[in-house]
């Protein structure tokens, strides 16, 4: 099979070879794909939610997230079939979950740090009795 006139024998039937393959290679099922992307929302809420108790925590996930993206794009391309790509309006449920995850956090964050450090809860302290007159 040549596509380019035969101009590069090799570099012509490789390629046709690796699409050959990709459609031989098994699709993703829709629980992988829900595991991959709750894997992310997992991180980012220990990320997030923990940030002040762990400050190591969010670099951790860094770290992790930039192996495990090239994990995955290995995997992706040499064990499962490139996804058909389509058109989506938003992602609707992971939406909510990722804005109730980031309203978590910012409450978890600032109750840890009002609990934790005595100079932010007297200064509070004061400027709610500052308020009250």
């Amino acid at each position: 099979m040549v596509l380019n006139s035969g101009k590069n024998f090799e570099t012509d039937h490789i390629m046709t070879d690796f699409v050959e393959l990709n459609d031989l290679m098994p699709e993703r099922s829709e629980v992988q794909k829900i595991n991959e992307i709750s894997d992310v929302f997992i991180l980012f809420g220990l990320a997030t939610l923990y940030a002040c108790a762990c400050p190591l925590v969010p670099v951790i996930a860094i770290c992790h997230n930039i192996i495990d993206i090239n994990m995955d794009l290995y995997m992706n391309c040499t064990t499962t079939r490139r996804p058909i790509p389509q058109v989506a309006k938003n992602i609707d449920p992971w939406l909510i979950i990722a804005e109730f995850m980031a309203i978590a956090a910012v409450l978890s964050n600032c109750l840890l740090l009002y609990f934790s450090t005595p100079t932010l809860r007297s200064w509070v302290e004061t400027q709610m009795g500052a308020a009250s007159y």
